[in-house]
């Protein structure tokens, strides 16, 4: 069998929250996990999500820099600049290290042996969670990362750490878990094929990206809505392979992400591009043709005067063949409600979506709606529904209210 294909059938694809599920299961059994998958669909935050689940009960707490054990630390308690501060942090929080396997040395993972006192000694780095490591939280994860992408030699001073999680028969802490990750053999990627023994170590999962995580976690993270809105309605153009085309740019979780940087960028310095120069610029993220159809459906939506439809002043029915019309005004309505960031814009948003016919034959759009504003404040979604008289909620709730119970 070519080696290609028994790396697709290899296992189950799993999406982005399927995964999570998994590694939160694992970190409490005794093996290490390997994640494979294309490049930008979300791994390396799916296990820091994992990490910060499991250290504060939120994954989406924020990691903070410390320079004294040079790793990131999530939830415990944030040291006063005192020892004794420095010493509770590290005691009450969860360490992070991601080492990039293509970038280092056998001795990077391994140590250094040195004479000392007429006898070898092994200086490991500092960023390996042996028992010796007193800088280093007592818990955490160490995640190496590109992992198939690493010289043959570096593979073998692996093993140890991935079976016996220690290196020159010294333990690692003993809340430390070790985790992987890889692109698959199918991504076009500059990998190779883990030697058997290696791969042996691994429980193995195999993940893919999907619009509702991804919907998810771009709502999380001020991802502007015109992507989600976009991708709701184009979600092939959510992660290609990078051998799906010709060009260098290819559309996946993570480019969408600079995507948005870039449209926020323009938006707040109030640059004006034509849709050429938008095209342009969009296309060295994410390649030409989801470039190009993007351009459209946010040119759609900034046309769109959000006040003259929330006033009804402007009144319009969308139909089958008007999908895209739909969508745009969507993505409009979602920019409204959060650059206001106030109950009022809610309120009249909801009772747009409740009262209009806007939406008549494409009830669904009503329902997206509806649920989407929730997830991006559920408290000011809760406190506008409270404001509506007992008809209006009614209405509301006969009409889309389903979707968000």
């Amino acid at each position: 069998m070519p080696r290609n294909d028994r790396q697709i059938i290899h296992n189950e694809l799993l999406t982005i929250a399927q995964l999570k599920s998994e590694l939160l299961e694992s970190w409490n059994l005794p093996y290490s996990v390997l994640v494979m998958g294309p490049a930008g669909v979300g791994k390396s935050s799916a296990f820091k999500q994992v990490l910060a689940e499991i250290a504060t009960g939120n994954p989406y707490a924020e990691f903070r820099y410390n320079a004294k054990s040079g790793c990131y630390l999530v939830g415990g308690e944030i040291s006063d600049g005192t020892p004794e501060g420095d010493q509770k942090e590290l005691e009450t929080s969860y360490g992070f290290i991601d080492l990039r396997l293509s970038q280092v040395e056998p001795q990077d993972l391994a140590g250094i042996p040195m004479p000392e006192n007429g006898i070898t000694i092994r200086h490991l780095p500092r960023e390996i969670p042996v028992c010796t490591a007193t800088h280093l939280p007592k818990r955490g994860l160490l995640l190496l990362d590109e992992v198939n992408q690493a010289d043959p030699a570096v593979q073998k001073a692996m093993f140890s750490i991935i079976l016996d999680h220690k290196i020159d028969n010294k333990p690692f802490l003993e809340g430390w878990r070790v985790m992987a990750a890889g692109n698959r053999l199918e991504d076009s990627s500059a990998v190779m094929e883990l030697a058997g023994p290696l791969q042996n170590r691994f429980a193995h999962y195999a993940v893919g990206a999907d619009y509702e995580t991804f919907k998810a976690w771009a709502i999380k993270n001020d991802i502007h809505p015109a992507i989600t809105t976009y991708l709701a309605n184009n979600a092939t153009d959510l992660c290609r392979r990078q051998g799906d085309n010709e060009e260098y740019a290819f559309p996946t979780p993570r480019t969408w992400e600079q995507v948005s940087h870039k449209i926020r960028y323009w938006e707040k310095n109030k640059i004006k591009k034509t849709s050429d120069e938008k095209i342009r610029g969009i296309a060295a993220l994410v390649g030409s043709a989801a470039a190009a159809k993007f351009v459209a459906h946010l040119e759609i939506a900034n046309s769109f005067d959000v006040e003259d439809y929330l006033s009804g002043k402007v009144k319009k029915s969308f139909t089958q063949t008007e999908i895209a019309e739909a969508w745009g005004l969507l993505s409009a309505l979602y920019s409204y409600v959060l650059n206001k960031k106030t109950k009022e814009a809610y309120i009249k948003v909801y009772k747009f979506a409740a009262q209009s016919d806007t939406f008549a034959r494409l009830k669904e759009f009503m329902a997206c709606l509806a649920k989407d504003l929730q997830q991006y404040d559920e408290k000011l979604a809760k406190a506008a529904l409270m404001s509506f008289q007992q008809k209006e909620l009614e209405e509301f709730f006969k009409k889309i209210g389903s979707a968000i119970l």
